[in-house]
């Protein structure tokens, strides 16, 4: 899990990936399917909707959402 701007967008997004460390590179060539990206606009911060669907791809139960309230 990873924040970086994106310099397309000029706004910040979370990266995420089950198969993620340091060498995120060969992930990104062997299988980029496993990383996620999510844009979102610095003054709202990461929704719902974006939480919700993080939780799903990395296989993590709503109580981990629900710990962090």
């Amino acid at each position: 899990m990873a924040f970086l701007l994106d310099r397309k967008t000029q706004r910040p997004c979370l990266v995420v990936s089950k198969e993620g460390g340091v060498e995120i590179e060969t992930v990104a060539k062997e299988n980029p399917d496993a990383i996620h990206t999510y844009s979102f606009d610095i003054d709202t911060g990461l929704t719902d909707a974006i939480l919700d669907d993080v939780l799903l791809k990395l296989d993590l139960s709503h109580n981990a959402k629900d710990a962090k309230e």
